[in-house]
Protein backbone atom coordinates (compact mmCIF):
# COMPACT_ATOMS: atom_id res chain seq x y z
CA UNK A 1 0.00 0.00 0.00
CA UNK A 2 1.43 3.84 -0.53
CA UNK A 3 3.00 4.92 2.65
CA UNK A 4 1.10 6.06 5.74
CA UNK A 5 -2.21 4.12 4.60
CA UNK A 6 -1.47 1.00 6.34
CA UNK A 7 -1.39 3.38 9.89
CA UNK A 8 -4.28 4.95 8.82
CA UNK A 9 -5.89 1.68 8.80
CA UNK A 10 -5.13 0.31 11.76
CA UNK A 11 -6.78 -3.02 12.66
CA UNK A 12 -9.14 -4.29 10.19
CA UNK A 13 -11.66 -7.02 9.00
CA UNK A 14 -12.02 -7.76 5.28
CA UNK A 15 -13.96 -9.44 2.57
CA UNK A 16 -12.30 -11.33 -0.45
CA UNK A 17 -15.09 -11.22 -3.31
CA UNK A 18 -15.38 -13.62 -6.63
CA UNK A 19 -16.25 -10.52 -9.57
CA UNK A 20 -17.62 -13.16 -11.10
CA UNK A 21 -20.60 -13.74 -8.99
CA UNK A 22 -20.33 -10.70 -6.33
CA UNK A 23 -19.87 -13.37 -3.56
CA UNK A 24 -17.86 -13.20 -0.49
CA UNK A 25 -15.44 -16.39 -0.22
CA UNK A 26 -13.23 -15.17 2.69
CA UNK A 27 -13.28 -12.93 5.83
CA UNK A 28 -10.70 -12.51 7.87
CA UNK A 29 -8.82 -9.55 10.60
CA UNK A 30 -5.31 -8.11 9.46
CA UNK A 31 -2.99 -4.73 9.68
CA UNK A 32 -0.35 -3.99 7.28
CA UNK A 33 -0.84 -5.65 4.00
CA UNK A 34 -2.47 -8.56 5.16
CA UNK A 35 -5.57 -8.26 3.31
CA UNK A 36 -3.39 -8.90 -0.01
CA UNK A 37 -1.60 -12.10 1.44
CA UNK A 38 -4.18 -14.82 0.03
CA UNK A 39 -3.60 -13.76 -3.63
CA UNK A 40 0.18 -14.01 -3.12
CA UNK A 41 -0.26 -16.95 -1.48
CA UNK A 42 -2.52 -18.44 -3.99
CA UNK A 43 0.03 -16.98 -7.15
CA UNK A 44 3.25 -18.25 -6.09
CA UNK A 45 4.59 -15.21 -4.36
CA UNK A 46 5.20 -16.21 -0.85
CA UNK A 47 7.74 -13.89 -0.23
CA UNK A 48 5.22 -11.05 0.29
CA UNK A 49 2.89 -13.26 2.32
CA UNK A 50 1.98 -11.79 6.02
CA UNK A 51 2.77 -14.08 8.81
CA UNK A 52 -0.44 -16.48 9.18
CA UNK A 53 -1.51 -16.96 6.06
CA UNK A 54 0.45 -20.33 5.73
CA UNK A 55 -0.75 -21.63 9.27
CA UNK A 56 -4.28 -22.48 8.07
CA UNK A 57 -5.88 -25.72 7.50
CA UNK A 58 -4.89 -27.28 4.57
CA UNK A 59 -8.30 -27.92 3.15
CA UNK A 60 -8.94 -24.35 3.62
CA UNK A 61 -5.96 -22.81 2.11
CA UNK A 62 -6.41 -25.60 -1.07
CA UNK A 63 -9.84 -24.41 -1.48
CA UNK A 64 -9.41 -20.50 -1.27
CA UNK A 65 -6.08 -20.57 -3.17
CA UNK A 66 -8.27 -22.60 -6.12
CA UNK A 67 -10.72 -20.03 -5.65
CA UNK A 68 -8.59 -17.52 -6.46
CA UNK A 69 -6.71 -19.13 -9.29
CA UNK A 70 -10.23 -19.87 -11.01
CA UNK A 71 -10.65 -15.62 -10.56
CA UNK A 72 -7.73 -14.70 -12.21
CA UNK A 73 -7.95 -17.46 -15.16
CA UNK A 74 -11.33 -16.17 -16.00
CA UNK A 75 -9.36 -12.85 -16.86
CA UNK A 76 -11.39 -10.92 -13.25
CA UNK A 77 -9.23 -10.39 -10.51
CA UNK A 78 -10.21 -10.53 -6.34
CA UNK A 79 -11.75 -7.52 -5.49
CA UNK A 80 -10.64 -6.25 -1.41
CA UNK A 81 -12.78 -4.48 0.47
CA UNK A 82 -12.56 -3.66 4.21
CA UNK A 83 -15.58 -4.42 6.27
CA UNK A 84 -14.50 -2.32 9.38
CA UNK A 85 -11.26 -0.34 10.10
CA UNK A 86 -9.74 1.59 12.86
CA UNK A 87 -10.73 -0.92 15.11
CA UNK A 88 -10.00 -0.14 18.94
CA UNK A 89 -11.57 -1.34 22.10
CA UNK A 90 -15.01 -0.20 22.89
CA UNK A 91 -15.89 1.12 25.59
CA UNK A 92 -18.77 -1.31 26.68
CA UNK A 93 -20.73 -4.64 25.64
CA UNK A 94 -23.43 -2.43 24.04
CA UNK A 95 -21.05 -0.81 22.00
CA UNK A 96 -18.88 -4.07 21.00
CA UNK A 97 -22.38 -5.22 19.94
CA UNK A 98 -23.60 -2.95 18.15
CA UNK A 99 -19.89 -2.36 15.57
CA UNK A 100 -20.62 -6.49 15.57
CA UNK A 101 -24.12 -5.83 14.40
CA UNK A 102 -23.03 -2.86 11.86
CA UNK A 103 -20.12 -5.31 10.28
CA UNK A 104 -22.64 -7.81 9.74
CA UNK A 105 -25.01 -5.65 8.20
CA UNK A 106 -22.65 -4.16 5.93
CA UNK A 107 -20.85 -7.39 4.63
CA UNK A 108 -25.07 -9.00 3.86
CA UNK A 109 -25.63 -5.92 2.24
CA UNK A 110 -22.44 -6.53 -0.09
CA UNK A 111 -24.59 -9.71 -0.85
CA UNK A 112 -27.93 -7.82 -1.68
CA UNK A 113 -26.45 -5.40 -4.18
CA UNK A 114 -25.69 -6.86 -7.35
CA UNK A 115 -29.09 -9.13 -7.01
CA UNK A 116 -31.46 -6.79 -6.05
CA UNK A 117 -32.59 -9.16 -3.23
CA UNK A 118 -33.19 -8.16 0.17
CA UNK A 119 -31.24 -10.15 2.57
CA UNK A 120 -32.36 -8.24 5.26
CA UNK A 121 -35.24 -6.07 7.09
CA UNK A 122 -32.99 -3.72 8.53
CA UNK A 123 -34.49 -0.78 6.84
CA UNK A 124 -32.56 1.89 9.54
CA UNK A 125 -29.19 -0.14 8.74
CA UNK A 126 -27.95 -0.57 11.94
CA UNK A 127 -26.66 1.85 14.85
CA UNK A 128 -22.82 2.23 14.59
CA UNK A 129 -22.80 3.32 10.44
CA UNK A 130 -19.43 5.17 10.20
CA UNK A 131 -16.57 6.29 7.44
CA UNK A 132 -14.75 3.57 8.56
CA UNK A 133 -17.58 0.90 8.11
CA UNK A 134 -17.06 -0.77 4.43
CA UNK A 135 -15.37 0.81 1.63
CA UNK A 136 -13.18 -1.21 -1.16
CA UNK A 137 -9.90 -1.49 -0.25
CA UNK A 138 -8.55 0.76 -3.63
CA UNK A 139 -11.29 3.35 -2.20
CA UNK A 140 -10.31 3.41 1.08
CA UNK A 141 -6.11 3.80 -0.28
CA UNK A 142 -7.43 6.77 -2.52
CA UNK A 143 -8.78 8.67 0.60
CA UNK A 144 -5.60 7.90 3.19
CA UNK A 145 -3.07 8.68 0.01
CA UNK A 146 -4.57 11.75 -1.23
CA UNK A 147 -2.35 14.94 -1.08
CA UNK A 148 -4.10 18.41 -0.67
CA UNK A 149 -5.61 19.71 -3.51
CA UNK A 150 -3.05 22.88 -4.70
CA UNK A 151 -4.88 25.88 -4.27
CA UNK A 152 -7.22 26.85 -7.07
CA UNK A 153 -8.35 30.10 -8.96
CA UNK A 154 -11.52 31.69 -7.81
CA UNK A 155 -14.29 31.59 -9.30
CA UNK A 156 -14.83 28.00 -9.13
CA UNK A 157 -17.61 25.27 -7.80
CA UNK A 158 -16.83 22.39 -5.67
CA UNK A 159 -19.53 20.00 -6.64
CA UNK A 160 -20.11 16.87 -4.71
CA UNK A 161 -21.20 13.71 -6.52
CA UNK A 162 -21.99 10.37 -4.82
CA UNK A 163 -22.69 8.78 -7.63
CA UNK A 164 -18.79 9.13 -8.78
CA UNK A 165 -18.16 6.71 -5.23
CA UNK A 166 -19.71 3.64 -7.26
CA UNK A 167 -17.38 1.94 -9.58
CA UNK A 168 -20.37 0.51 -11.11
CA UNK A 169 -21.07 4.26 -12.34
CA UNK A 170 -19.74 5.30 -15.47
CA UNK A 171 -18.18 8.46 -16.97
CA UNK A 172 -21.06 9.60 -18.20
CA UNK A 173 -23.43 8.39 -15.85
CA UNK A 174 -21.44 10.23 -13.05
CA UNK A 175 -21.51 13.47 -15.53
CA UNK A 176 -25.27 13.70 -15.45
CA UNK A 177 -25.56 13.03 -12.36
CA UNK A 178 -23.74 15.69 -11.48
CA UNK A 179 -24.49 18.51 -13.50
CA UNK A 180 -27.83 19.44 -12.30
CA UNK A 181 -29.79 21.08 -11.12
CA UNK A 182 -28.26 23.84 -9.07
CA UNK A 183 -29.44 26.96 -7.40
CA UNK A 184 -26.38 28.58 -9.62
CA UNK A 185 -25.68 32.43 -9.00
CA UNK A 186 -25.04 34.78 -11.26
CA UNK A 187 -21.19 35.14 -10.70
CA UNK A 188 -20.58 31.53 -11.42
CA UNK A 189 -23.53 31.89 -14.41
CA UNK A 190 -21.47 34.55 -16.17
CA UNK A 191 -17.89 33.29 -15.78
CA UNK A 192 -16.80 31.83 -18.90
CA UNK A 193 -15.80 28.00 -18.61
CA UNK A 194 -15.86 28.09 -15.12
CA UNK A 195 -14.45 24.65 -13.62
CA UNK A 196 -16.75 22.63 -11.89
CA UNK A 197 -14.94 19.71 -9.72
CA UNK A 198 -16.49 16.93 -8.73
CA UNK A 199 -15.41 15.48 -5.16
CA UNK A 200 -16.83 12.68 -3.88
CA UNK A 201 -15.64 11.46 0.12
CA UNK A 202 -13.76 14.87 -0.41
CA UNK A 203 -11.58 13.67 -3.09
CA UNK A 204 -11.61 15.13 -6.67
CA UNK A 205 -13.04 12.68 -9.30
CA UNK A 206 -12.67 14.86 -12.28
CA UNK A 207 -13.13 18.06 -13.38
CA UNK A 208 -15.07 20.14 -16.25
CA UNK A 209 -15.80 23.63 -17.81
CA UNK A 210 -19.08 25.14 -17.84
CA UNK A 211 -19.68 26.31 -21.30
CA UNK A 212 -23.30 26.98 -21.13
CA UNK A 213 -26.57 26.57 -18.87
CA UNK A 214 -29.74 25.67 -18.96
CA UNK A 215 -32.43 27.15 -16.45
CA UNK A 216 -35.43 24.24 -15.40
CA UNK A 217 -38.87 24.57 -16.39
CA UNK A 218 -40.55 25.99 -12.91
CA UNK A 219 -36.89 28.77 -12.76
CA UNK A 220 -34.37 28.57 -10.47
CA UNK A 221 -32.06 26.30 -11.01
CA UNK A 222 -29.85 25.62 -13.08
CA UNK A 223 -27.65 22.98 -15.00
CA UNK A 224 -24.55 23.30 -17.18
CA UNK A 225 -22.95 21.70 -20.23
CA UNK A 226 -19.28 21.50 -20.80
CA UNK A 227 -16.36 19.35 -21.44
CA UNK A 228 -13.77 18.02 -19.10
CA UNK A 229 -10.61 19.47 -18.76
CA UNK A 230 -7.63 17.47 -19.43
CA UNK A 231 -5.65 20.01 -17.78
CA UNK A 232 -6.96 20.13 -14.31
CA UNK A 233 -7.79 16.81 -14.10
CA UNK A 234 -3.93 15.74 -14.23
CA UNK A 235 -3.71 18.58 -11.25
CA UNK A 236 -6.42 17.84 -9.20
CA UNK A 237 -7.75 14.66 -9.84
CA UNK A 238 -7.26 12.42 -6.91
CA UNK A 239 -6.33 15.20 -4.57
CA UNK A 240 -8.06 16.28 -1.24
CA UNK A 241 -10.13 18.65 -1.07
CA UNK A 242 -10.98 18.47 3.40
CA UNK A 243 -8.86 21.54 4.06
CA UNK A 244 -10.91 23.61 1.63
CA UNK A 245 -14.04 22.24 3.17
CA UNK A 246 -12.86 22.56 6.92
CA UNK A 247 -12.14 26.19 6.06
CA UNK A 248 -15.72 27.15 4.88
CA UNK A 249 -17.18 28.78 7.45
CA UNK A 250 -20.32 30.70 6.18
CA UNK A 251 -22.08 27.89 5.06
CA UNK A 252 -22.72 23.99 5.84
CA UNK A 253 -20.93 21.55 3.45
CA UNK A 254 -24.00 19.24 2.57
CA UNK A 255 -23.17 15.54 1.62
CA UNK A 256 -24.59 16.21 -1.48
CA UNK A 257 -24.96 19.39 -3.65
CA UNK A 258 -23.54 22.38 -5.01
CA UNK A 259 -20.60 24.63 -3.26
CA UNK A 260 -19.51 27.97 -4.97
CA UNK A 261 -16.16 29.59 -4.60
CA UNK A 262 -16.64 32.57 -3.78
CA UNK A 263 -20.14 31.94 -1.83
CA UNK A 264 -23.18 33.32 -3.55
Amino acid sequence: MAPGVTEKLGVYVYALIDPRDRSIFYVGKGVGDRVYSHVWSAMGAPDLVEDGIEREAPAVKSAKNQRIRDIYQSGKTVEHVILRHRIEPEASADKSAYAIEQTLIDALRLIEAPTGTAVLANIAGGHTTTEWGVIPLPELIRRYAATAAPEIERPFVVLVVNAALNPQNSTEQVYEEGRGWWHAGPVIRNTANVPIFFVAADIVRAVYRASSWEQSGQGGAWRFSGPADPELETRYVGTSVAELKKARRTRRWRQHGWHPYPAE
